[in-house]
């Protein structure tokens, strides 16, 4: 998405959406781990973000979804 020009901020909080309404309590840190790498995120910026951003996106989409 990033390759494509979507802005990562976008990315991150759709993320935080995931993380609160598709995981919930399933894993509670979901929330914790994906806001604290969007704040890296903002702190560091583009290019070295990225790494940020990709560990959001591997914790959420490895951690335990609500059924």
């Amino acid at each position: 998405m990033v390759y494509a020009g979507e802005d990562p901020r976008f990315i991150f909080r759709r993320m935080l959406i995931l993380a609160s309404v598709d995981v919930g309590l399933a894993d509670p840190q979901a929330v914790v781990v994906i806001n604290a790498c969007a704040e890296a995120f903002d702190r560091v910026g583009m290019p070295s973000g990225r790494y940020h951003l990709a560990q959001a996106v591997l914790y959420g989409s490895n951690c335990t979804k609500v059924q």
